[in-house]
């Protein structure tokens, strides 16, 4: 499952924002060029799928995208750029090939002012007049993000935790964490299945937003709620003293992020 991401904010078309699936490609397999166009269109209309990652139970492909910016809209608020387009979450049903995701004629809501706004994931159509509201909230045309996350915050990854050994874990297990071999120092198994996205952080947003680690619990492989700061900098800024701006995180076999 390869993403490639629009060539510009607001593409005329979704032909580059596609994820493309290639079947039967294994490590041990001929290192053979293989022609992109040829890959099955898996998922169409995701502006910049930055991050996938295949959830716990196999079932879906979910990635994280970045929304476009510079939004103008007199009709719903002239001054709605800070947080009116999300960031998404999208999950891509693995035996559901070739759905249509919005981009870029539809862009999915996170906060509109003055009670414009439908609620966060509701879809908008994008001032360039192709398609209507109307049409881009039809799911017989557009498949909504299943969560919307604050905008500009530039979620460039994301690592599902899968605790090697919590089916085997007890109530003191979970809660200290312990792992293969009896090791500990992992993650608590009471975070199994919780999905963990890094914020790049914001280029455009005054204030700035992002720089940081959340956590999206996750129940019967669906969010369960609002993603949840997880390692952020502690003070009044949300950039970092050092810079620091992540771009992916993982967990080696212990159940430790990196």
């Amino acid at each position: 499952y390869i993403s490639v991401g629009s060539a510009g904010n607001i593409d005329g078309d979704s032909y580059r924002s596609r994820i493309r699936r290639f079947r039967g490609m294994t490590a041990e397999g001929p290192l053979t060029p293989v022609e992109f166009s040829t890959g099955e269109v898996f998922a169409d209309g995701v502006r910049n799928e930055v991050g996938l990652a295949l959830d716990p139970e196999g079932d879906a492909v979910w990635g994280v995208e970045n929304g476009p910016d510079q939004l103008s809209r007199p009709d719903i608020g002239n001054d709605i750029n800070n947080d009116a387009v999300a960031e998404e979450l999208n999950r891509f049903p693995i035996d559901s090939p070739g759905l249509f995701y919005g981009y870029p004629y539809c862009w999915s809501e996170y906060s509109l002012p003055n009670g414009a706004g439908l609620g966060k994931t509701s879809q908008w159509s994008w001032p360039s007049g192709a398609k209507s509201d109307a049409w881009c909230r039809d799911t017989a045309n557009v498949q909504p993000p299943t969560l919307a996350m604050q905008a500009h915050s530039a979620p460039l990854g994301m690592a599902f935790f899968k605790g090697a050994s919590c089916s085997q874990c007890d109530a003191t297990c979970q809660a200290a964490g312990t792992y293969e071999g009896g090791e500990r120092g992992g993650f608590p198994c009471s975070h199994n299945g919780d999905l963990f996205v890094p914020f790049h952080g914001s280029w455009n947003r005054n204030p700035a937003t992002g720089y940081k680690v959340v956590r999206i619990p996750f129940t019967n492989n669906m969010p369960a709620g609002q993603p949840e700061d997880f390692l952020k900098n502690d003070g009044s800024s949300a950039k970092w003293p050092n810079n620091m701006r992540p771009v992916d995180v993982a967990f080696d076999a212990r159940g430790r992020m990196f």
